[in-house]
């Protein structure tokens, strides 16, 4: 013979039900109100951000970067350098950029800028102070705007545009050798004048930089020409 049910049983069932189900509620409430990882890596470069190398200079080696991110840890960075390397023989701007990605596709990154330079820049602009002084031709005291400009591939090459006061379609190729006080300037000879006239003389020992001071640059050159009937020695020389 069945025992009748006994009705506090059956309500402690329902009871205990109702505390699984409500459990699994909570715990799925918790789960669905969980943050999402929002947070981007944070990239360190190694060495500067901001880098000058002069031109000519050895093959550029990546200072390469670190990454950081507070859930996934260091992780690994990878970057352009393979195609934004610079070029050390041919003057400008580069940017590498190096970055990171976490496991939830959060993306950090961090740039490095090199500038490839002319070590001469200095010299480079207008000069508005010139004159060429010679032994058997006239003075010329001439006015040049943009006279020197730099070569963007040999270090230290310049173009002196009106050389001598030859015309300002006339340009001579220089390489100034320092920027101090002193610092020789060579010449080649061989280089045009104009027509049938070229340099034919060059002394090295008396062309020299003035002032490499920036805000009052200076330098003269002394060199010979010829034009096949008639020949000089000059110095020519440039104040701003």
């Amino acid at each position: 013979q069945l025992k009748p049910k006994n009705p506090l049983t059956k309500m402690k069932k329902i009871i205990l039900l109702s505390l699984i189900v409500l459990g699994t509620g909570i715990t799925l409430t918790f789960t669905g109100c969980s943050k999402d990882d929002a947070t981007s890596p944070i990239v360190t470069l190694l060495g500067s951000s901001s880098i000058d190398i002069p031109l000519n200079s050895a093959p550029w080696t990546d200072l390469l970067a670190t990454a950081t991110d507070n859930e996934d840890g260091a992780i690994t960075v990878s970057s352009n350098a393979s195609t934004s390397n610079p070029d050390v023989n041919k003057a400008g701007t580069y940017t590498i950029t190096y970055s990171a990605t976490d496991k939830a596709g959060n993306q950090g990154t961090a740039t490095r800028t090199i500038r490839v330079y002319n070590e001469a820049e200095v010299f480079a602009g207008n000069y508005i102070n010139c004159f060429d002084t010679c032994i058997t031709t006239p003075p010329s005291a001439f006015n040049s705007p943009g006279i020197v400009t730099l070569s963007d591939s040999i270090n230290r090459l310049v173009k002196i545009n009106n050389f001598g006061a030859f015309g300002s379609n006339i340009g001579v190729w220089v390489k100034i050798t320092g920027n101090t006080a002193g610092s020789q300037i060579l010449v080649a000879t061989g280089q045009s004048l104009g027509g049938s006239a070229q340099i034919n003389a060059v002394y090295p020992d008396a062309s020299k930089v003035v002032s490499g001071n920036p805000s009052s640059t200076s330098f003269f050159i002394k060199y010979g020409w010829t034009d096949g009937t008639n020949s000089d020695v000059c110095e020519t020389t440039y104040f701003r």
